[in-house]
């Protein structure tokens, strides 16, 4: 378990499915940490109301899980953190060049791209449905039985993010 969650109590932290670092290219920088953006109930579009990105898509305990031998953990969190520093220096390059809607500086390097792919695939781990497919695959009858998925491509974190062994792209 890595330091961040060492110091969160097991299963109470705030885990946002929508990725505080991408919001904030979008947001309203408030004060020291805070950022706002105006979002819009789908009944009443008419009515905006302000919103502070740690509130979006936060959820408690959501990316707690157990090993197989039944510890606590929170690897698939460390995951998405690790992902999420090495994308948010290409966001940044792509979403705030001051002279430029995007970067001028395209196609992105080898490097750059291969941290903002990383980063979009782990998006897809973050959905509740990815996430009761994954349950629904670790605790099938049979631990021999592969897993069967909606999508023909599994990707590789999805296992991971299950045990305590999280692997992440070098």
């Amino acid at each position: 378990m890595g330091k961040a969650s060492q110091r969160k109590k097991t299963g109470r932290t705030r885990d946002h499915t929508v990725p505080q670092m991408y919001l904030r290219h979008f947001a309203q920088h408030r004060a020291r940490r805070q950022y706002e953006l105006r979002a819009r109930r789908i009944d009443n579009l008419d009515r905006p109301f302000p919103v502070m990105t740690a509130s979006i898509g936060a959820e408690v305990g959501f990316y707690w899980g157990t090993t197989l031998d039944g510890e606590a953990h929170h690897a698939c969190e460390e995951l998405f953190t690790l992902l999420e520093g090495k994308a948010e220096t290409v966001l940044k390059a792509i979403l705030d060049d001051k002279d430029w809607a995007l970067t001028s500086q395209w196609p992105l390097a080898s490097a750059q791209r291969s941290a903002l792919a990383w980063w979009m695939a782990a998006q897809v781990l973050r959905t509740t449905r990815q996430r009761k497919d994954s349950l629904t695959c670790i605790r099938r009858p049979n631990p021999t039985t592969p897993c069967l998925r909606r999508s023909p491509i599994s990707p590789p974190a999805t296992r991971t993010c299950a045990t305590s062994s999280a692997t992440s792209p070098r």
